[in-house]
């Protein structure tokens, strides 16, 4: 069902982002070859193709029940993405996207889920391929297949935090100076509203 939504909704998917985000280091490589929307609905295909695998594993082996419960910690910060998309796509927009202060706030509270739903998992397991510690407890802990499969879940579901914390930033840096453009009055402005003002209080 994700990704079939995902597929109806391709050409939002990018939430503003562009080739040069960043500097072109946002979506680099892939924006070499694609444009951000199909870039964005790659990278949620792939996420979704391996999120099913991994619980399939477990159900079907009831084993690495534990790294499934870290899965769903991974939701946390998605609430608050959740909440910026729907506030973007709002018109007109909320008032706490037309204030800064109000803007880093939710990003600032949108980092700290991260942090703790999916900055742990990626500590805990580089905890667990700690020699003469974390590794020799996996081994008694766990069967060969379920080795290779625990590792690679970890590795990539890692290198992917890296990517959408980038992505973050860049969507926070975007509402940031957003927030601050709205508030901005240009120079030719600026008399007609005061005079605007004039004329009420007269």
């Amino acid at each position: 069902i994700n990704i079939w939504e995902d597929w109806r909704t391709r050409m939002f998917l990018a939430q503003g982002l562009s080739g040069n985000t960043a500097g072109g280091l946002a979506l680099f490589p892939l924006n070499l070859l694609c444009t951000p929307p199909r870039i964005m609905q790659v990278m949620y295909a792939i996420h979704h193709t391996v999120t099913i695998f991994a619980y399939s594993y477990s159900l079907i082996t009831h084993r690495l029940g534990g790294v499934l419960v870290q899965g769903l910690l991974f939701e946390m910060p998605v609430v608050f993405v959740l909440r910026r998309e729907l506030a973007v796509a709002t018109e007109p927009s909320p008032a706490w996207l037309h204030n800064e202060d109000l803007v880093n706030i939710h990003w600032l509270v949108t980092y700290a889920a991260f942090l703790v739903g999916r900055g742990c998992s990626s500590v805990l397991w580089l905890l667990s391929v700690i020699p003469g510690y974390g590794a020799d407890r996996l081994q008694d802990l766990l069967h060969v297949e379920d080795l290779i499969a625990y590792h690679t879940f970890a590795v990539f579901f890692t290198s992917l935090n890296c990517r959408v914390f980038i992505l973050l930033m860049c969507w926070h840096g975007q509402d940031a100076e957003k927030a601050r453009s709205r508030n901005q009055v240009s120079p030719g402005e600026a008399p007609s509203i005061a005079k605007a003002t004039s004329d009420r209080t007269q």
